[in-house]
């Protein structure tokens, strides 16, 4: 009934993104130190870096086939492994980095695998100071090998802060975006939310109803395609029930950055959220926004603190095992917590 820290041989703090893969193995990548794994559904971890020369982690995305196959996207470019994290290589060459010997300008984040064949790759500029220029979504089809520009209707030189495939169409691609920094100075705008129905070869804006074109993370209703829900970077929490066509604030009167939305796949009534600040409200707040976990059972029209035991209230990535009903937080300066859903 109570968060529970799960972090035994964990010496990562901020843990920005969670990912489970097909064989229930999980991944675990940090701001500072890399990845961790666990193949006892979080309870040990073990470090899973080798070969990564940049361990200022992104994201995660796992293979929808094969459990040993994973790509992650790092602020010195794009890592692959095929053996489950034992060991890593850098992918993509020069069509992704300037130079790739130095990793320099090559900072990815957003990341997705589609889940058909050809399996397509894909990620989204890092949209700041380290990034290469002139980039917005760039794709491979073949496993990394070769890349090229898979961006038709989106924006260049922006900071792509998730991909995400519609549970229910594999068609159907969402990119949220924020604008440019140059160290934890914003430089630029966000261009807020993308979609994509041909898997991510074209996309059209959607930011109908939106206050703040900051966007960091989208969730897809399991049950039902035309509900969306949609977190700022400095404006809460959004909704759509029309598959992105105009968007609704749920939360009128707040203004904080979520790092991560859940959509229960047995009653899509409850829906959780991780806040999180990142730095950008706090100056002129004078206080730094994390409040943790929300959970609402009416499918967001009403919330509440979902917060007890979680002692580290900046929740970067939530993570839902299906199976166990085991719902995971990866915290800021926390590592790891777990709540057993059905508690």
């Amino acid at each position: 009934k109570t968060w529970i820290e799960t972090n035994t041989g964990f010496v990562g703090s901020e843990v920005v993104d969670l990912a489970t893969a097909l064989d229930g193995t999980m991944y675990a990548t940090t701001y500072n130190l890399g990845i961790f794994k666990s193949t006892d559904g979080g309870k040990n971890w073990v470090f899973a870096s080798f070969g990564i020369k940049n361990w200022y982690g992104m994201q995660l995305a796992t293979h929808p086939e094969d459990a040993d196959t994973l790509f992650t996207t790092t602020n010195g470019g794009v890592y692959k492994s095929t053996n489950a994290g034992k060991s890593w290589e850098l992918i993509g060459g020069s069509d992704l980095c300037d130079d790739e010997d130095a990793g320099g300008n090559c900072h990815y984040h957003g990341i997705v695998v589609e889940k058909e064949a050809p399996f397509k790759v894909l990620v989204g500029s890092g949209g700041d100071q380290y990034a290469k220029e002139g980039v917005g979504l760039t794709g491979s089809e073949d496993n990394g090998e070769s890349w090229r520009n898979s961006d038709d209707g989106f924006v260049r030189d922006v900071h792509v802060s998730k991909l995400v495939i519609d549970p229910n169409n594999n068609n159907v691609f969402y990119a949220t975006t924020q604008g440019e920094t140059e160290y934890t100075d914003k430089v630029g705008d966000g261009a807020g939310v993308f979609k994509s129905t041909d898997r991510g070869n074209n996309w059209t804006q959607i930011n109908n109803g939106l206050n703040s074109l900051e966007t960091n993370v989208l969730a897809v209703d399991p049950n039902d395609s035309d509900v969306l829900y949609l977190g700022t970077d400095d404006d809460g929490i959004y909704k759509s029930i029309n598959g992105g066509e105009n968007w609704k604030k749920l939360i009128p009167t707040a203004s904080f950055g979520v790092g991560d939305i859940i959509v229960d796949p047995q009653n899509s009534n409850n829906v959780y959220m991780g806040t999180v600040d990142y730095f950008r409200l706090s100056e002129s707040r004078g206080v730094l926004g994390d409040f943790g976990v929300y959970k609402s059972t009416d499918g967001g029209t009403t919330w509440e603190e979902f917060n007890s035991g979680l002692n580290h209230l900046g929740v970067f990535s939530l993570e839902l095992s299906e199976e166990n009903r085991i719902l995971y937080a990866g915290t800021r300066a926390g590592g790891v917590y777990w709540i057993n859903l059905d508690g």
